[in-house]
């Protein structure tokens, strides 16, 4: 299990070096690192994201309210 963990920690460390070594120079040039359409889909993410955090904070207000 021991070489597992280590094995998987490893490859995320060597796709942290990769992608620092793409990004980093992309944003020195001034390029943007997303397209419009990555950047449409950050934006449906975050809007599905804050509207699932809205209902589950509804639910637990809910199920608060009834336990009181």
């Amino acid at each position: 299990m021991f070489w597992v963990i280590s094995g998987v920690l490893l490859c995320i460390a060597f796709a942290v070096v990769v992608l620092g070594a793409v990004v980093l120079p992309a944003r020195r040039e001034g390029r943007e690192i997303l397209t419009e359409r990555g950047e449409e889909v950050v934006v449906k993410v975050r809007s599905s994201t804050a509207a699932v955090g809205q209902r589950a904070s509804s639910s637990l207000r809910t199920r608060q309210a009834e336990a009181d």
